[in-house]
């Protein structure tokens, strides 16, 4: 599956370096706070010659458990349900506080934030 990330992900840094524009993709645990400060920082490295701000900051994680909330047999446990909110959710508003602390939003920055699939198809489930 990551080969297959890699592969879509150069394809998109091609097409963006195409048009004239940069990007930097993390491939890694992005709710983990070290590997929001490693990217931040060097974000920050990339933007210093010309300086300047980001523009776009696109948080697409795909993490979740797919489980029913209520009315089946197995249902989401807490750990699961509180886990996939901090992934999905939570983890954007950090990012985008460290990149307002290092400087690296202004005024006019866009924030764009995607889920996996499971966003857009409902997975089918019997309740009982």
């Amino acid at each position: 599956m990551r080969l297959l990330f890699d592969q879509r992900a150069e394809k998109l840094k091609e097409k963006i370096h195409h048009v004239g524009r940069e990007s930097y993709f993390v491939n890694d645990h992005a709710a983990l706070d070290d590997t929001r400060q490693e990217a931040v920082q060097e974000l920050a490295r990339r933007m210093v010659d010309p300086p300047g701000t980001l523009p776009v900051l696109m948080h697409s994680l795909a993490f979740g458990a797919l489980k029913p909330l209520a009315g089946a047999e197995e249902v989401i446990n807490r750990h699961q349900f509180e886990l996939t909110a901090d992934v999905m959710g939570h983890s954007l508003v950090y990012w985008v506080q460290a990149c307002l602390k290092a400087g690296l939003m202004d005024r006019g920055a866009r924030i764009f934030a995607m889920t996996s699939i499971g966003g857009s198809r409902a997975f089918p489930t019997t309740v009982r």
